[in-house]
Parts: C-alpha cells; sequence; structure tokens
C-alpha cells in the first residue's frame, strides 16, 4: 500500500517551524500574564476566552501563514484561514487556562 506520506526532510523543516511558533507564542502569552492585565470574555458557547488567547492565537496564525502560505490553520479562535484545499494544515489552540 502506497502511503502518500512528507519525506523526512519535509517534516523536519516543519518541526523546526513549530518549534519557533512555539517561541513565539510563549512570548506572548508570558508577557500577558506576567503583565496580570488583561480580560477574559465570553464566547457564543459560553466558554471563556481571554485577549491573550486571541492574541496568541493571532500570532501563531500570523507567522505560519508568512512561513507556509500554501497551508491552512485553523484555530480554536479565530477559524480557518489559508487555502481550503491545502495538502498540510496547522491545527491550533492556545492554552491560556480558560
Amino acid at each position: 500500500m502506497k502511503q502518500n506520506l512528507p519525506d523526512i526532510a519535509v517534516l523536519d523543516r516543519e518541526l523546526s517551524l513549530a518549534l519557533r511558533v512555539a517561541d513565539a507564542a510563549d512570548a506572548v502569552s508570558l508577557a500577558g500574564f506576567t503583565s496580570r492585565s488583561f480580560s477574559v470574555m465570553r464566547k457564543a458557547d459560553k466558554s471563556e476566552v481571554t485577549e491573550i488567547d486571541r492574541a496568541t492565537e493571532t500570532a501563531i496564525t500570523d507567522i505560519l501563514r508568512a512561513e507556509r502560505p500554501e497551508h491552512s490553520v485553523y484555530g480554536e479562535e479565530h477559524g480557518i484561514v489559508g487555502p481550503a484545499d491545502a495538502r498540510f494544515q496547522w491545527v491550533i489552540d492556545p492554552i491560556d487556562g480558560t
């Protein structure tokens, strides 16, 4: 059975990007929580979301779209961004404690 999987070089490149994105997300979320000045809102489903969560997801999405415009990004707060038929889709959910 033939599988349509990327080769190891592609996976290594994506891992490197994922680590850079995680570092950037860490910087955004830590700065927000360290300041202890942020708001908590309720989404339509009544769950909580902080402005830090949204800012972190935006930072992640911005980096991924700049680095891999041919990929799509699915985030909890902002939905799908990028080509609908992308071979690769990043699924992100910044963790902010809500």
